[in-house]
């Protein structure tokens, strides 16, 4: 009897040890997906980002859009300028610069755009940037 406690006892202790372990598995896994779900998110965010910007450009090229976006659209150039300073994405800070590089063509743009106070600073961000063409557009 004493034999047959002391394997119950061991088997007890072993299967513990067994679900203590798939409890752990079962958590990084978990984990894991978190993270795969955090990244995936950030990516389409990202994808949405470069995207929303290419339109941007897009829109900053014809002449009867300057001065609308720049000066009548309520905070689109502070978010061209938050992105320009502030976005991790290479291709955000590339389009950025381009709306800014074309929006700046625009002689009824050129006074209020140099009173905007982070302009000037992420121009200079723009100037160190990676890409030689981000850089070439913060500097038109």
């Amino acid at each position: 009897r004493i034999c047959t406690k002391w394997l119950d006892n061991l088997e007890e202790k072993d299967d513990d040890k067994e679900s203590n372990v798939i409890s752990k598995l079962s958590e990084d896994v978990e984990e894991i997906n978190k993270t795969d779900a955090n990244r995936a998110r950030d990516l389409i965010t990202e994808s949405r980002k470069v995207d929303a910007c290419a339109i941007l450009v897009n829109l900053a090229c014809a002449e009867q859009n300057k001065v609308y976006m720049a000066q009548e659209h309520k905070n689109l150039l502070d978010a061209v300028i938050h992105c320009a300073y502030y976005e991790k994405s290479s291709q955000a800070r590339e389009h950025a610069s381009m709306v800014i590089m074309n929006l700046a063509y625009s002689n009824e743009n050129k006074l209020h755009m140099a009173k905007k106070d982070m302009l000037l600073a992420a121009l200079v961000i723009l100037m160190k940037d990676d890409s030689p063409y981000t850089r070439r557009y913060a500097s038109a």
